[in-house]
């Protein structure tokens, strides 16, 4: 009778030593070790730079993948959308928090979650108006800058 048992690396690290002690080898079983690096986060939307996040050995926090990639973006993140998708393996779902929620309760992440920091609805607007009028983004900026200056006004300052 053949048994399949699978621990996981992590498992393994996690749990300890002793438990995995306790699992009795009989002849002909074998014993695969998983490259570690197969596991990822991927971390999408309102950040520094969207990528995948190598999952450490010890497990890896939602504030530890946002800060490797360089955290979240202040002037255009929705501070009240921070989406977890988690594959069903893992207890799927979409979890949905705030920034204050993320970092209180700072949720330990699963291999192959999906991390998505949602924009402001000021930020899809504007995203919006740049691809319909291409040009208005780089005129709104230089009548920005204008009429923050009084170009008129030559004199030296006393």
């Amino acid at each position: 009778m053949v048994k399949n048992s699978a621990w996981s690396l992590r498992k393994f690290f996690m749990v300890g030593v002793l438990s995995v002690l306790q699992t009795r080898l009989l002849d002909g079983d074998r014993i695969y070790f998983p490259s570690l690096s197969e596991d990822f986060v991927t971390v999408l939307g309102e950040v520094g730079s969207q990528r995948m996040v190598l999952m450490p050995t010890v497990g890896l926090k939602l504030s530890e993948a946002l800060a490797q990639v360089g955290g979240i973006s202040l002037a255009t993140a929705d501070y009240n959308g921070i989406y977890i998708a988690r594959d069903n393996e893992s207890g799927g779902g979409l979890f949905k928090l705030s920034v204050a929620d993320a970092m209180i309760s700072n949720p330990e992440l699963h291999a192959n979650d999906v991390v998505f920091v949602a924009p402001t609805g000021l930020a899809r607007w504007s995203r919006f108006w740049s691809l319909v009028l291409p040009g208005t983004a780089a005129g709104a900026g230089v009548s920005l800058m204008y009429n923050n200056f009084d170009i008129g006004d030559n004199r030296a300052p006393n």
